[in-house]
């Protein structure tokens, strides 16, 4: 149950960022909209063909009088207008070439101020537009004469044959507003699901909303690159991360070792709701900010089904090889399984292999004598789980650790849910310490690129550091580089 009804947030940058995430929906959806018009158009439209032919309208014996010979013609003109545009020039038309019915237009209209009639005729083919004009031409005088006798239509302009449709098809312009307008119609509709969503827009809407305490808050960082333009995992060891970002970590460590040395507990592990919130991350810079203050730290990769922390800390595993899943299997011993850190690192734990049965893994009693040979061994086990709406992971872990922290990634999972897992974790013989809010941009302090904590100087450790077996991790100040054909680390957990 959530604790508050949802007031309305509205965070920018979410919205943003929501909508950056499905512009292509967005693009293929209006590409698909503007397509059908398109093609609708195309299967509606007609061509259709026009010829015009001008007369001039006098009248028979006009007096001498200019202003009364013009009165006249007016008068005149204005009644073969009719004519034209009558019903029974129609029948004697459709008569003359043999059909029910005339297949078109027949239209008169008087120039204003003049005794000039503009007759147009419209039909669906050149050769029938011609004929029609032909027979009404030849059949106007049967009806005039018994109208207006006196009138005589000097031709000014002959009829032609229409030699190109005078319909214009108007296809890529309607595509073009059908395009449009979608576009913007679904643009305003993500932001409006944006801001009406259930999600999590920054820590003060997740600590009222969320039925566990707020742990800690980390802002949003970006991945840097590195002089060979390859993308270096975000870690307080690496000499481009921010201030701010360093010193947010290293104060949820702190408030970590506190909580922990106050209940005498050992193990806790990291989990979320959804995978891409972060919790790999957090869990790993956690363990770093521990061990740099002397402590014995463990990271102990126990996603089995996706591990993610080869990938962060950049470690050369083979495909093949299982860290805790091989020792749980008989494969390893501890000793093997165990990568260990130099001075101010925490020893790991981390396979790249995937394990399909990781719940029947994870309840053996091999993995319940991992933990308690690594709980007599160290200060601290941190255990980066699974997500808890993916597996069942994350609850079977809670049989073998003391205390759990919730990574909940800003704008990302509903609150709903969250909720619920948090519910399930509280039902289980571990505690719950809170929640994490990840990747927060409401509680930036600092102005920057993108973020806070943007200082005139690096951020870093001038010592290099490795790993037991094909560690690679002598890079100064870092972990090491993040292999550009890896996901995006951390941020795939």
């Amino acid at each position: 149950m959530e604790k508050n009804k949802q007031d309305l947030v509205v965070n920018i940058r979410c919205i943003i960022s929501d909508v950056i995430k499905n512009l292509w929906i967005v693009l293929v959806v209006s590409g698909l909209i503007a397509m059908g018009v398109y093609l609708f158009s195309e299967r509606t439209y007609k061509e259709t063909y026009t010829t015009t032919a001008a007369y001039a309208v006098t009248a028979k014996g006009a007096g001498s009088s200019i202003y009364a010979n013009l009165s006249t013609a007016k008068t005149i003109a204005e009644v073969m207008t009719d004519i034209f545009s009558s019903n029974t020039l129609k029948s004697k038309v459709a008569s003359d070439l043999g059909i029910k019915s005339v297949p078109g237009q027949i239209t008169a209209e008087l120039v204003q101020e003049s005794t000039i009639i503009n007759i147009t005729v419209t039909s669906s083919t050149p050769e029938m537009t011609f004929k029609i004009m032909k027979s009404a031409l030849k059949h106007y005088p049967e009806i005039s004469d018994y109208v207006v006798s006196n009138a005589v239509l000097d031709q000014l302009s002959a009829p032609a044959v229409p030699m190109a449709p005078s319909s214009r098809f108007y296809g890529k312009e309607n595509a073009k507003k059908a395009f449009e307008i979608s576009f913007i119609a679904l643009l305003a509709g993500f932001i409006a699901l944006s801001v009406l969503s259930d999600g999590l827009k920054n820590e003060k809407d997740a600590e009222k909303r969320l039925d566990t305490k707020l742990f800690g808050v980390i802002p949003v960082e970006k991945k840097k690159k590195s002089l060979k333009k390859i993308k270096r995992s975000i870690l307080i060891s690496n000499l481009n991360t921010s201030f701010y970002f360093v010193e947010q970590v290293k104060s949820i460590a702190t408030k970590l070792e506190y909580a922990l040395n106050h209940k005498n507990k050992k193990v806790v592990a990291f989990t979320s709701l959804l995978e891409n919130e972060g919790k790999s991350t957090v869990v790993s810079n956690v363990a770093l900010a521990l061990a740099e203050r002397g402590k014995k730290v463990i990271l102990v990769d126990a996603d089995l089904r996706k591990p993610a922390l080869y990938k962060i800390f950049d470690m050369e595993k083979d495909a093949g090889y299982g860290g805790l899943g091989d020792y749980i299997k008989g494969r390893r011993s501890i000793d093997e399984i165990i990568d260990k850190g130099e001075e101010g690192r925490p020893d790991m734990v981390c396979g790249r292999k995937a394990f399909g049965d990781s719940a029947e893994l994870l309840t053996s009693e091999k993995y319940r004598d991992f933990i308690m040979t690594v709980k007599d061994r160290y200060d601290y086990v941190l255990v980066d789980s699974s997500p808890i709406a993916l597996t069942a992971d994350a609850e079977v872990i809670a049989d073998n650790v003391e205390a759990f922290l919730l990574v909940v990634r800003e704008n990302e999972a509903p609150a709903g849910m969250i909720n619920d897992a948090i519910d399930d974790l509280s039902d289980t013989d571990s505690e719950l310490l809170g929640f994490i809010y990840n990747r927060s941009t409401g509680s930036i302090a600092f102005g920057g690129e993108s973020y806070g904590g943007r200082y005139g100087y690096g951020y870093g450790y001038g010592y290099g550091y490795g790993y037991g077996r094909k560690s690679g991790y002598g890079g100064y100040g870092g972990y090491g580089g993040y292999d550009r054909k890896s996901s995006e680390g951390e941020e795939a957990k």
